[in-house]
């Protein structure tokens, strides 16, 4: 239903006339609308044009307890990250989501020739080509997709342990969608973004060229900077994705921000030196013209304006990337803000004029390292020769029937019984996810599998 809104992230225009389809309808139907990344204006926007009443929102927690998010930024090789993180990862199905066809193929072809069980998908394949590979995915033919954000409706794979953003996306939106395929089972998952500049830039392109009108330009540009602001924040990662949608939770301890060590400094001089720069300069500019101003860069556009005039020309002793990742750090913890156009200027806000005037410092968090996370204790690990076996078993019996594995049982029913070890019907059916149709089907091989495996434990 965030269709339906001008101020959801994949708003189309058609959708304001719902209503009137609807209202045609002589039996008058009662109206369900359903969405799993709405902000409150989204909600509200729904509600107003399907004319629900605000007693009739049911709102759920945006809160993911059992995925992990992680930020990975601006990596010097990206496909050898992937690579060296699905290795690692050999033995789970992953979704790596990129921003373009082209990016799809050539990551798939990278992958494929270092032996990754890999297949693309994107809206440029037959539909036969993509019912395929959707099927090659949820019979574990292939270990990884990659894809565009054409890979979504209807991808109910329960036992994704990962989702990668190879690019940066556009909105927190869907990357909350997308990431959101990971562990629909219950179990433990990883959600990762790979943060680039250039991708930003790529789709404030994108933006741009669409037909459609400022207002709703406006807005996506907005969202494009809260990715900016995400890739920048210390706070926990899943904190800062519910406060989002307009809800609380507690720091998940386990993302990348959460896991971090992190040194704090002050960086109040080199902040006023670039915000004094931004005043002399009149706020025209945006920040690639501030940080070559006070690098004290040589180029044509400096000539043009003069910047070797200025009182906080080459006032820096920073790289050019150092100062960027400067600004998008006072960006995100709103001492600057951006101009929601193609082409944002750097503006300062009240927090920025109070560190001019020396009523406020900034300190920054540097990450120092990063603990190694939590280990996982399930019963997968305690009992992992006996959860492969289950597994095999499982996998024996979807390849009978022509359907998923998961289908017949979960991961983590798996992982129950291979730390349980039911011997017995009634125990069996203690298992979460069996019932009876499960029992009278697969009971009997699942239970003296686990017998056999317990004798031989004996002998």
């Amino acid at each position: 239903a965030h269709c339906i809104s001008q101020w959801g992230h994949d708003f189309r225009p058609a959708y304001r006339q719902i209503m009137e389809g609807v209202n045609s309808i002589k039996s008058k139907p009662n109206i369900l609308a359903l969405t799993a990344t709405a902000t409150p204006s989204v909600q509200k926007d729904i509600a107003e044009q399907l004319h629900i009443p605000p007693e009739n929102y049911v709102i759920t927690s945006f809160a993911r307890p059992n995925l992990s998010f992680k930020v990975v930024d601006n990596p010097v090789n990206t496909e050898l990250y992937l690579l060296d993180y699905i290795k690692k990862h050999s033995k789970q199905s992953g979704i790596i989501y990129a921003s373009t066809r082209k990016n799809v193929e050539e990551l798939t072809d990278y992958l494929a020739q270092n032996g990754i069980l890999t297949a693309s998908y994107h809206a440029g394949l037959s539909n036969k080509e993509r019912a395929d590979v959707q099927d090659a995915f949820q019979f574990d033919k292939v270990q990884i997709i990659v894809a565009t954000n054409a890979f979504g409706m209807g991808i109910d794979k329960s036992n994704v342990r990962f989702v990668i953003h190879a690019n940066s996306t556009p909105n927190l939106e869907s990357y909350y969608q997308e990431a959101g395929r990971a562990g629909r089972d219950g179990e433990p998952c990883e959600g990762i973004l790979i943060y680039h500049p250039k991708d930003i830039r790529l789709y404030r392109w994108f933006i741009e060229q669409s037909d459609l009108d400022d207002e709703y330009k406006k807005i996506q540009y907005q969202k494009l900077a809260m990715i900016t602001r995400y890739v920048n924040t210390t706070e926990c990662l899943q904190q800062f994705i519910v406060s989002y949608f307009g809800q609380n939770c507690n720091p998940c301890g386990k993302c990348s921000n959460c896991l971090g060590t992190f040194i704090e400094k002050d960086i109040t001089n080199d902040s006023k030196n670039i915000i004094s720069a931004i005043y002399e300069l009149d706020s025209r500019f945006g920040k690639t013209v501030i940080a070559d101003v006070v690098t004290g860069a040589k180029n044509q556009r400096m000539i043009e304006i003069h910047a070797q005039n200025l009182k906080h020309y080459d006032s820096l002793k920073r790289s050019k990337k150092s100062v960027i990742d400067l600004i998008n750090f006072l960006i995100s913890h709103n001492y600057l803000t951006l101009t929601d156009s193609q082409y944002p200027v750097v503006h300062v806000t009240n927090s920025g004029w109070d560190v001019l005037d020396d009523k406020k410092k900034v300190i920054q968090k540097t990450s120092k390292n990063t603990k190694a996370p939590k280990r996982i204790t399930n019963s997968a690990e305690k009992e992992n020769d006996l959860f492969m076996r289950l597994k095999e078993i499982r996998l024996s019996l979807a390849k009978k029937q022509g359907i998923p594995a998961f289908y017949i049982f979960s991961d983590k029913s798996l992982r129950e019984m291979s730390l349980q070890k039911p011997q017995t019907q009634s125990e069996f059916l203690n298992i979460s996810g069996v019932g009876q149709t499960k029992l009278k089907a697969y009971g009997q091989v699942m239970i003296m599998a686990i017998r056999n495996y317990l004798k031989e434990k004996i002998d």
